[in-house]
């Protein structure tokens, strides 16, 4: 097991955005700002999280986003154009250990909260209120159990897109190598995820709610395809670049140093 420095991945993550500004910004804002802008702006309310295949088609192009940035932080030495197309290369497989991982606690919550709401719950789950589903019995236990669970998976499998491009691992050995790496770390780990997590969500609520209350006011309410949904698209598209950009070059010098494999940090 490879010892781990957190500060030591994060001044390293700093060098590297700060001297290769010029090659992670292009990436950041055509595969992570443009498809969050577009998608804000076809739905400012994020009602249903995706806006159907859309939606799906945008997420993909910010993940192939997300693993370029990182192959450039784990030290790559060729293109922007090669690391990109790398990126949509390996993202397949990056995709099928996220289902491996996740998918069956997703399949144990849908269990869960059946068993909780029965038959006529489930009918009016749409139209029920957080605060009406949290109170039937067995729902709050079951989405803190998911919760929990969740946050111990994203721990232990931080490094996976720092693997699948330093490596061309395959689904399984994505997750075996995965899994391996982050042995004995899993308190440094969760408080990268907790620090990142808290700061993101400050961040965007203060930002946003100011801008998104200066724009209804100057052009209008928030609504599909308006311009104050554009407006505030664009500003929304820009905090989830800088996020992406922080967040994947840090998962990188991350997978970097617990795989010691001494790669520069450019």
């Amino acid at each position: 097991m490879s010892p781990l420095s957190i500060s030591k991945s994060w001044e390293e993550t700093t060098a590297f955005l700060a001297r290769e500004s010029r090659l992670v910004a292009p990436i950041a804002l055509a595969l992570v700002a443009i498809p969050a802008t577009v998608q804000a702006w076809i739905d400012p309310a994020k009602e249903g999280g995706s806006s159907g295949f859309v939606g799906l088609i945008l997420m993909i192009v910010s993940m192939a986003g997300q693993l370029a940035i990182a192959q450039l932080a784990i030290g790559w030495r060729g293109s922007i154009g090669e690391a990109i197309g790398k990126a949509f290369r390996r993202l397949w497989a990056v995709i099928g250990a996220g289902i491996a991982i996740y998918g069956p606690l997703v399949l144990l919550a849908v269990f869960m909260l059946g068993a909780s709401l029965g038959m006529d719950g489930i009918a009016r789950l749409e139209t029920m209120s957080p605060e009406e589903l949290v109170r039937v019995k067995g729902v709050a236990v079951t989405l803190l159990l998911v919760a929990v669970l969740g946050i111990f998976l994203s721990v232990r499998f931080l490094p996976m897109i720092g693997v699948a491009m330093g490596e061309d691992a395959g689904v399984s050995a994505i997750i075996r190598r995965s899994w391996a790496l982050t042995r004995g770390h899993f308190g440094k780990l969760f408080l990268v995820i907790l620090l990142l997590g808290l700061a993101s969500i400050l961040l965007s609520t203060a930002i946003m709610t100011v801008v998104g209350t200066l724009v209804a006011l100057a052009v209008g309410p928030l609504e599909p395809l308006s311009l104050s949904a554009l407006i505030t698209g664009l500003l929304n598209g820009l905090l989830a670049a800088l996020v992406s950009a922080v967040y994947s070059a840090l998962v990188g010098r991350i997978y970097v140093n617990l795989a010691d494999r001494g790669a520069p940090a450019a």
